[in-house]
């Protein structure tokens, strides 16, 4: 399973994530802090990721699209 953890999880989250051997992609640590919310999702739609986060903006496009 593939992870992209938001920058406002807790780093954490990361580590355990990287400790089970999961792929992790964090913005953090790819000189990647402050991608958009669309830009996130293109990214985990086209590496096939899930987005851990607690931005409860998500929920909002996952309804809302963007396009």
């Amino acid at each position: 399973m593939r992870f992209l953890v938001d920058e406002c999880t807790p780093v954490e989250i990361t580590s355990l994530l990287q400790s089970k051997n999961f792929d992790v992609y964090d913005p953090r640590f790819k000189n990647s802090r402050g991608m958009a919310d669309a830009a996130i999702l293109k990214l985990t739609s086209n590496e096939e990721r899930v987005i851990v986060t607690r931005d409860l903006d998500f929920s909002l496009i996952t309804v809302n699209p963007v396009r």
